[in-house]
């Protein structure tokens, strides 16, 4: 009788075992698959964000003693993530560039990078000949070489030093508007849907 009963525990707590692995299982998968969704920030055409890249961002960011928002640090990840990708496209085969792939991951790499990308959009942005003229003609104090006895300013014609100075002012004062409109359309290039969360 006692090696009955035995058997009958020990098939009991098997059953018990067996019933709370499937259940943990269950539980587990269902759960794995609702992280996984609900961790992607953003994703588009062969690219994902996750939380875990918007977190590196804040904590970044935090060390740099920078307080953002959650939205901004979001989009300020989105913007770095896609514009560091472009930069790093543009490498691709030249000398150092393979020392450089273990560190793929890190904030302050991509960050430099999209940097980098930025600076050359901005030294290859076009500025008219009819804007540079514009801008000389309405600052004529800030190209002035004195003034005539009855107070007019006089100016030298526009030289090549003057119309580079005059390209970088309007370049800097469109900056934010030119870098808003690449990201907005390599955001549109890549399909890129946000997640609720970001």
């Amino acid at each position: 009788m006692q090696i009955n009963r035995f058997r009958n525990d020990r098939y009991f707590l098997v059953k018990i075992a067996a019933t709370l692995f499937f259940l943990l299982a269950v539980a587990t998968w269902g759960y794995a698959g609702e992280s996984a969704e609900e961790n992607v920030v953003a994703s588009g055409d062969g690219f994902v964000m996750t939380r875990k890249t918007v977190d590196a961002y804040n904590a970044y960011f935090i060390s740099q003693k920078l307080r953002w928002s959650p939205n901004e640090v979001t989009k300020t990840a989105l913007k770095y993530e896609l514009l560091s990708r472009e930069y790093r496209k543009t490498q691709e085969g030249k000398a150092g560039i393979e020392d450089r792939v273990g560190d793929a991951d890190k904030v302050e790499l991509k960050i430099m990078d999209g940097k980098k990308y930025i600076q050359g959009i901005l030294d290859n942005w076009m500025v008219s000949s009819a804007a540079i003229e514009a801008y000389y003609r309405s600052n004529p104090e800030k190209f002035s070489t004195g003034k005539t006895p009855d107070g007019k300013i006089i100016t030298n014609p526009l030289d090549d030093r003057q119309r580079n100075e005059i390209r970088f002012k309007i370049i800097e004062g469109k900056k934010e508007v030119i870098v808003k409109e690449f990201v907005d359309s390599l955001i549109t290039n890549y399909h890129i849907v946000m997640n609720n969360g970001g």
